[in-house]
Protein backbone atom coordinates (compact mmCIF):
# COMPACT_ATOMS: atom_id res chain seq x y z
CA UNK A 1 0.00 0.00 0.00
CA UNK A 2 2.90 2.30 0.78
CA UNK A 3 4.21 1.78 -2.68
CA UNK A 4 0.89 2.71 -4.23
CA UNK A 5 0.68 5.84 -2.13
CA UNK A 6 4.24 6.86 -3.03
CA UNK A 7 3.52 6.28 -6.72
CA UNK A 8 0.37 8.42 -6.57
CA UNK A 9 2.20 11.24 -4.79
CA UNK A 10 5.14 11.19 -7.22
CA UNK A 11 2.77 11.24 -10.21
CA UNK A 12 0.81 14.13 -8.76
CA UNK A 13 3.93 16.16 -8.19
CA UNK A 14 5.56 15.33 -11.55
CA UNK A 15 5.88 18.40 -13.84
CA UNK A 16 6.04 16.21 -16.99
CA UNK A 17 2.40 15.26 -16.90
CA UNK A 18 0.27 17.62 -18.97
CA UNK A 19 -3.17 17.43 -20.40
CA UNK A 20 -3.33 16.48 -24.07
CA UNK A 21 -4.12 19.20 -26.58
CA UNK A 22 -5.47 18.72 -30.09
CA UNK A 23 -5.31 21.24 -32.92
CA UNK A 24 -6.38 21.04 -36.56
CA UNK A 25 -3.91 21.85 -39.32
CA UNK A 26 -5.43 23.44 -42.40
CA UNK A 27 -4.14 23.66 -45.95
CA UNK A 28 -5.17 25.86 -48.84
CA UNK A 29 -3.98 26.57 -52.34
CA UNK A 30 -5.09 27.33 -55.86
CA UNK A 31 -4.21 26.31 -59.38
CA UNK A 32 -3.81 28.25 -62.59
CA UNK A 33 -4.36 27.07 -66.13
CA UNK A 34 -1.36 25.66 -67.94
CA UNK A 35 -0.56 24.29 -71.36
CA UNK A 36 2.74 22.54 -72.12
CA UNK A 37 3.90 21.41 -75.56
CA UNK A 38 6.37 18.56 -76.00
CA UNK A 39 7.87 17.65 -79.37
CA UNK A 40 7.64 13.86 -79.50
CA UNK A 41 9.19 13.35 -82.93
CA UNK A 42 10.88 15.39 -85.65
CA UNK A 43 9.50 15.11 -89.17
CA UNK A 44 11.47 13.33 -91.88
CA UNK A 45 11.18 14.44 -95.52
CA UNK A 46 12.05 11.89 -98.20
CA UNK A 47 12.34 12.37 -101.95
CA UNK A 48 9.61 11.25 -104.34
CA UNK A 49 10.57 8.73 -107.03
CA UNK A 50 10.44 11.43 -109.73
CA UNK A 51 12.47 13.95 -107.68
CA UNK A 52 9.84 16.69 -107.83
CA UNK A 53 8.97 16.65 -104.15
CA UNK A 54 10.12 15.97 -100.63
CA UNK A 55 7.47 14.79 -98.22
CA UNK A 56 6.60 13.17 -94.95
CA UNK A 57 4.14 10.91 -96.79
CA UNK A 58 6.75 9.56 -99.25
CA UNK A 59 8.24 6.13 -98.53
CA UNK A 60 10.46 6.44 -95.46
CA UNK A 61 9.11 9.84 -94.46
CA UNK A 62 7.37 10.64 -91.19
CA UNK A 63 5.27 13.49 -89.84
CA UNK A 64 6.47 15.63 -86.94
CA UNK A 65 4.57 14.84 -83.75
CA UNK A 66 3.84 16.65 -80.50
CA UNK A 67 1.74 16.49 -77.37
CA UNK A 68 -0.03 19.35 -75.62
CA UNK A 69 -0.94 18.83 -71.97
CA UNK A 70 -3.40 21.14 -70.26
CA UNK A 71 -5.67 21.31 -67.22
CA UNK A 72 -8.07 23.64 -69.01
CA UNK A 73 -10.96 22.89 -71.32
CA UNK A 74 -10.52 26.28 -72.96
CA UNK A 75 -6.82 26.05 -73.89
CA UNK A 76 -6.21 26.90 -77.55
CA UNK A 77 -3.56 25.28 -79.72
CA UNK A 78 -2.42 27.35 -82.72
CA UNK A 79 -0.26 26.11 -85.56
CA UNK A 80 1.01 29.06 -87.60
CA UNK A 81 0.13 29.28 -91.27
CA UNK A 82 3.75 29.76 -92.17
CA UNK A 83 6.24 27.01 -92.77
CA UNK A 84 9.66 28.60 -92.38
CA UNK A 85 12.47 27.54 -94.68
CA UNK A 86 15.59 27.28 -92.56
CA UNK A 87 17.80 25.99 -95.39
CA UNK A 88 17.52 25.09 -99.07
CA UNK A 89 19.82 25.03 -102.09
CA UNK A 90 20.41 28.35 -103.84
CA UNK A 91 18.02 28.97 -106.70
CA UNK A 92 15.45 26.44 -105.54
CA UNK A 93 11.83 27.32 -106.10
CA UNK A 94 9.09 25.34 -104.39
CA UNK A 95 5.76 25.43 -102.59
CA UNK A 96 4.85 23.78 -99.30
CA UNK A 97 1.62 22.14 -98.23
CA UNK A 98 0.90 20.70 -94.83
CA UNK A 99 -1.40 18.13 -93.28
CA UNK A 100 -2.34 18.74 -89.66
CA UNK A 101 -4.11 16.45 -87.21
CA UNK A 102 -4.90 17.17 -83.54
CA UNK A 103 -6.45 14.50 -81.31
CA UNK A 104 -7.98 14.75 -77.83
CA UNK A 105 -6.83 12.46 -74.96
CA UNK A 106 -9.37 9.80 -76.01
CA UNK A 107 -8.17 9.83 -79.63
CA UNK A 108 -11.10 11.83 -81.01
CA UNK A 109 -10.37 14.42 -83.69
CA UNK A 110 -10.13 18.07 -82.65
CA UNK A 111 -8.78 19.22 -86.02
CA UNK A 112 -7.80 17.65 -89.32
CA UNK A 113 -6.88 19.55 -92.46
CA UNK A 114 -4.60 19.89 -95.47
CA UNK A 115 -3.33 22.88 -97.40
CA UNK A 116 -1.21 25.93 -96.92
CA UNK A 117 -2.97 27.34 -93.86
CA UNK A 118 -2.35 26.57 -90.22
CA UNK A 119 -4.83 25.38 -87.66
CA UNK A 120 -6.45 26.32 -84.39
CA UNK A 121 -8.10 23.88 -81.98
CA UNK A 122 -9.63 24.15 -78.53
CA UNK A 123 -8.05 21.41 -76.46
CA UNK A 124 -9.53 19.02 -73.93
CA UNK A 125 -8.06 18.81 -70.41
CA UNK A 126 -5.40 16.09 -70.39
CA UNK A 127 -2.73 15.16 -72.93
CA UNK A 128 -3.75 15.95 -76.50
CA UNK A 129 -1.59 14.85 -79.44
CA UNK A 130 -0.90 16.08 -82.94
CA UNK A 131 1.01 15.49 -86.13
CA UNK A 132 2.15 17.82 -88.88
CA UNK A 133 3.03 16.44 -92.29
CA UNK A 134 4.79 18.49 -94.94
CA UNK A 135 5.18 18.24 -98.70
CA UNK A 136 7.66 20.40 -100.60
CA UNK A 137 6.95 20.51 -104.33
CA UNK A 138 9.19 21.94 -107.03
CA UNK A 139 7.76 24.88 -108.93
CA UNK A 140 9.41 23.59 -112.10
CA UNK A 141 10.79 20.08 -112.64
CA UNK A 142 12.94 18.26 -110.11
CA UNK A 143 14.03 19.88 -106.86
CA UNK A 144 17.67 21.04 -106.94
CA UNK A 145 20.11 18.66 -105.24
CA UNK A 146 20.92 19.72 -101.68
CA UNK A 147 19.71 19.87 -98.12
CA UNK A 148 16.33 21.26 -97.16
CA UNK A 149 15.09 22.14 -93.66
CA UNK A 150 11.84 23.68 -92.46
CA UNK A 151 10.18 24.66 -89.20
CA UNK A 152 6.66 25.40 -88.00
CA UNK A 153 5.59 27.17 -84.81
CA UNK A 154 3.06 25.61 -82.45
CA UNK A 155 1.62 27.73 -79.60
CA UNK A 156 -0.64 26.70 -76.74
CA UNK A 157 -2.49 29.34 -74.74
CA UNK A 158 -4.22 28.18 -71.52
Amino acid sequence: MKRLLLLAISLALSPNLALADTQTLTFSGSTTSFCNITVTGAGTLTQSSDGTSLGTSNTGGSAASFSASTNSSSAVLDLDDAVTTTSSPAGSSFTTTQSISVLNPSGGSLYSGNGSSGASATLVAGTNSGTVGLTVTSSSGALPVGSYAFSKTVTCTP
